[in-house]
């Protein structure tokens, strides 16, 4: 953090001093070297009278807010607020104003940000997060970082920018999903400031494209049948939606073939918005004894929704005839996890008579087989085919089988049915990013919340997720999780808290589990480093005189108007060791502090502290010199 110092008038330049007479005696002699400045809370700044007639006497109007020595002009602040310290020789009297202001705090609106776009259909709506100021000084110098994004995933799908390098500002977001595969996409930034006393902050964002609604049929062909002069049973087709957003505005309709007899088939639909189901019923009086066929045209009045086509054939015939519910079945299963539960085709009597005798005749495979076992309900119609897949030891694939319906007495034997299976890889826990870093600076508060991805790596649902966290070098409860969801793509909320512990690095390894057959769990790190403060625990070395050590505190020359650097309050040395390069951030081997406290020949005058002091002041230069 650069220090902030407000001078209302140069050095040097006289304050008119406020007179003790009735204002008709001569000017007064005493005068401030400076008549203002603001200081943070615990941070001193040091006032100093010219000119005075005998020993000077310093008062603060308001110590609730400032105080200051009487007999030194060492101001400390306490609060935030004003107040006015008064310095008086008996004879005249000068004030200062004082601001005692907190320093600034970059904080963000949100953790997380998440887009929404459907594939092929534009991009989503831009956002804003607010970036605030979590104190009272400026907050300046706002930059964005580069934008990490997912391993593996695309890039260059997020744009960033401020809308002003100062708070409150505006973190624009941009996303774009053109080119992007329906999916979960993750990607990480960061916020900072050159002047806050916190670090930079981060914020996941995710961009989920979906898929568009679009019209799924559970079979392409149905078979209607019925004996002349009589409406068949209705024939049921699942109707669902393929994609992620919803799918209204269903209708139907039957096509003929060019010439062909027209107006015996019945199309409606239970409900305009999947899933619904398509009735069929075939009149049987409409045309005489035969076979004949339609087209069904299932359409959706939402732009970009392509209708889906049924195919259905229609038996009119004394005898008996097969008819089936579907003539295709699919599965789904995950490689590692139990194999889906079964699913049946009806038969039924498309013609007159009984339909008896029914068998399944033969199942053949279009590669791995043994996957898959057929069974009749019963050998009489009505009745059911039962499908059972064992998809146990198949690795990730699509299968296919087709099973002969049969019977010697049906006017149409046999049938065929296509059983297909997809088996997908098992889920996989997918984080980003990798790990966690947090820092702060001690009494500065805690920082702020950071967000971790997590999205399925692998195929299937992955679900029934929870967190679990191992502290590691005793220290424990300084991480508070939360998980939005137990379902992924979700997002897992970090916030350590500094509460109770001191200056040092901590870590904790969090797992991520779920109840899914075959998941494995994912464990990441958290570290959070708190690190010493200048204005806390380093600039009061500097006003400190140690027993045995041949000078009395460092602020006994440089100070206002003495030798260099000044010392004099916290914003001041801070900027005078930071800005003269007496101290280096991150190295303290560089720079001539560490020289000239160590006592060490070619740095000048030497000013050895005691080696506890040096050994604080060294860790403090290596973790950066944070304010």
């Amino acid at each position: 953090m650069k220090p902030f110092l407000s001078l209302a008038a140069a050095l040097g330049l006289a304050l008119t001093a406020l007179s003790c007479t009735d204002g008709t005696g001569p000017e007064p002699i005493l005068r401030l070297l400076f008549d203002s400045g603001t200081v943070t809370p615990g941070s001193n700044l040091q006032l100093t009278a010219l000119d005075g007639e005998g020993e000077v006497v310093w008062s603060s109007d308001d110590p609730s807010v400032a105080t200051v020595v009487s007999r030194t002009g060492w101001v400390t602040g306490i609060a935030t607020g004003s107040t006015v310290i008064r310095a008086t020789d008996g004879v005249s009297e000068v004030t200062a104003s004082i601001q005692v202001r907190t320093p600034p705090v970059l904080q963000t609106g949100a953790p997380t940000a998440t887009f929404e776009a459907v594939a092929g259909e534009g991009e989503p709506p831009d956002q804003s997060i607010a970036i605030t100021n979590g104190g009272d000084l400026p907050l300046t110098g706002l930059s964005v970082g580069a934008i990490q994004y997912g391993a593996g995933e695309p890039v260059g799908w997020l744009d960033a920018s401020l809308s002003s390098t100062s708070a409150p500002a505006q973190l624009q977001l941009s996303a774009s999903a053109a080119g992007l595969a329906p999916g979960a996409y993750s990607a990480t930034l960061t916020v900072a400031s050159s002047v806050s006393v916190n670090g930079p902050q981060s914020l996941a964002v995710t961009l989920l494209v979906v898929r568009p609604p679009s019209i799924e049929l559970a079979t392409r062909l149905a078979e209607v049948g019925t004996t002349p002069g009589t409406p068949s049973a209705p024939v049921l087709v699942g109707v669902s939606n393929g994609g992620d957003r919803p799918l209204t505005g269903l209708q139907v309709s039957v096509e003929y073939p060019l010439g062909a007899p027209g107006g015996w088939l019945d199309a409606s639909l239970d409900a305009s918005t999947a899933p619904t189901t398509l009735r069929l019923v075939g009149q049987g009086g409409a045309v005489p004894q035969g076979q004949y066929s339609a087209t069904v045209v299932i359409a959706s009045s939402l732009a970009g929704v392509a209708p889906k086509t049924l195919d259905v054939d229609f038996v009119v015939a004394p005898g008996p005839a097969i008819t089936l519910g579907s003539t295709s079945v699919a599965f789904s299963a995950v490689v590692g996890q139990a194999s889906p539960p079964a699913k049946s085709v009806q038969v039924t009597n498309g013609g007159g008579g009984t339909l008896n005798q029914l068998s399944i005749g033969s199942i053949s495979y279009g590669g791995v087989g043994g996957w898959l076992s057929a069974a009749l309900t019963s050998a009489t119609a009505p009745t059911s085919v039962l499908f059972t897949p064992s998809t146990a030891g198949l690795p990730e694939g699509t299968y296919t089988a087709t099973v002969t319906v049969q019977s010697p007495v049906a006017t149409n034997s046999p049938r065929t049915i296509t059983v297909s299976v997809e088996v997908a890889p098992a889920p996989v826990i997918s984080i980003f990013p990798p790990s966690l870093i947090f820092t702060s600076i001690r009494t500065k508060g805690d920082p702020s919340a950071q967000a971790l991805q997590i999205t399925n790596g692998g195929g299937g649902t992955l679900e029934g997720l929870s967190v679990d966290v191992t502290y590691q070098g005793g220290a424990t409860g300084w991480l508070d999780l939360t998980l939005g969801s137990t379902t992924g793509p979700t997002t897992l909320v970090a916030r350590p808290s500094a509460t109770g512990l001191d200056v040092g690095t901590y870590q904790a390894s969090v797992t991520i589990e779920s109840t899914t057959p075959g998941v494995a769990s994912r464990t990441f790190i958290v570290q959070y480093e708190i690190r010493w403060s200048f204005e806390v625990d380093i600039a009061p070395f500097f006003t400190t005189s140690y027993t045995g050590y041949p000078f009395t505190a460092c602020t006994g020359c440089h100070s206002s108007g003495g030798d260099s650097p000044n010392l004099s309050s916290a914003n001041v040395a801070y900027q005078a060791l930071i800005g003269g390069g007496l101290v280096v951030p991150g190295n303290p081997n560089a720079g001539r502090l560490i020289c000239k406290i160590e006592g060490n020949s070619g740095c000048g005058t030497a000013m050895p502290l005691p080696p506890p002091q040096i050994a604080r002041i060294r860790a403090w230069i290596a973790q950066g010199a944070p304010f």
